[in-house]
């Protein structure tokens, strides 16, 4: 809930509860199976074609980024 709050601080325009909401919505999407698997801030190579689906319903070449350097992992404690 604080992060809701902090967030409506700066988008004053949203609701806490709707901000809320959709943190809640996104844990599912951060911890999963797949992070249980491969390990948190990894990509699944058998869901290239989540990858591909993304790039064509953005209408964006899928060879013009490589996913792993569009994740920053340098705040990720070592363990």
């Amino acid at each position: 809930m604080k992060a809701a709050e902090d967030n409506h601080a700066m988008l004053p325009e949203l609701a806490v509860s709707d901000i809320d909401d959709e943190h809640r919505n996104a844990i599912p999407l951060i911890k999963n199976e797949v992070s249980a698997k491969y390990g948190m801030w990894t990509f699944d190579p058998p869901r290239q074609a989540d990858l591909e689906w993304v790039a064509k319903a953005q209408n964006y070449p899928l060879d013009k980024i490589d996913p792993e350097i569009a994740v920053d992992r340098s705040f990720i404690p070592k363990s």
